[in-house]
């Protein structure tokens, strides 16, 4: 029960992998509490607050609290740029978890809004948001099979954005999905992140992620590579954490710590923000 309101909580019955969405919520709640905040997600202790949780199995490292923020913020600046340019658009939102990203950008009467998660999630995720406004459509699927693609429009340029998801993927799975999304949208850009292959050999360093019992299957290590799961597929831009939006209102020792990564070759690519065009 929520002590201060007296209400009762949401009970979270979730499989491990999508367990880890309280994870990224913790952490933008954590953000939102700066005084210079990367993502500023102001609704994400209300909606952490209405589910059961315990707080001491969501802390991590202050570095590893950092890549969930940076790469939601830079998700967050190129779908921005996205909408910019295309102001009638479809934005497909794999994997949408516990995530306002629909609600915390700004998008117009023309835009069609996605949302695409597990039923579990999706039943969760009901009970604790209230839909946006405007054309938006939040769809039960598990997005690793076909039937709820060839549900999706492609009428619009569509950006599909898909964050923490491909570390939990197989290999061949994560590239059969890139090679599906190519194929089914006209025109429109992938927008997500990786884990490089350390990251694999590292995870059980990753508190929360270990408490869940999630795992990571699949490393990135060659962002151009990943271009030729589909002839029509453009890497546009590869950015480590030092590169993304909001690097600067990161610790110093956290600065530090990336910046260092960033030169070793092993721990270069321990996550990826990627942008492909098609």
């Amino acid at each position: 029960m929520d002590v201060a309101s007296g209400t009762q909580r949401v009970k979270v019955s979730l499989a491990p992998t999508q367990r880890t969405l309280l994870l990224t919520l913790y952490a933008r709640v954590v953000d939102a509490q700066q005084p210079a905040p990367i993502v500023n997600d102001t609704r994400a202790a209300q909606v952490l607050n209405q589910v059961e949780h315990d707080p001491a199995d969501l802390r991590c490292s202050e570095a590893q609290q950092a890549v969930l923020l940076l790469r939601a913020r830079q998700l967050d600046e190129w779908t921005t740029e996205f909408l910019e340019s295309h102001p009638e658009a479809t934005i497909l939102h794999l994997a949408c978890g516990l995530d306002s990203r629909c609600l915390r950008l700004k998008w117009g009467p023309k835009v069609r809004w996605i949302d695409v998660d597990f039923p579990d999630v999706v039943d969760l995720r009901t009970k604790v948001y209230e839909n946006p406004d405007g054309d938006y459509q939040l769809v039960s699927a598990d997005v690793t099979g076909d039937e709820w693609l060839n549900q999706i429009p492609t009428d619009r340029p569509t950006a599909v954005v898909f964050e923490g998801l491909t570390p939990y993927m197989e290999e061949a799975t994560g590239k059969a999905l890139i090679h599906r999304l190519a194929e089914h949208f006209k025109t429109g850009q992938l927008i997500f992140d990786t884990v490089g292959p350390i990251s694999l050999s590292l995870q059980s360093l990753i508190k929360p992620v270990k408490m869940a019992g999630a795992k990571f299957t699949w490393g990135v290590d060659d962002a151009e590579a990943l271009a030729k799961m589909h002839p029509r597929l453009k890497l546009r831009d590869c950015l480590r954490p030092p590169e993304m939006k909001g690097f600067n209102n990161v610790t110093r020792q956290t600065r530090a710590f990336f910046l260092t990564c960033r030169c070793l070759p092993w721990f270069r690519n321990l996550g990826l923000c990627l942008r492909y065009d098609f």
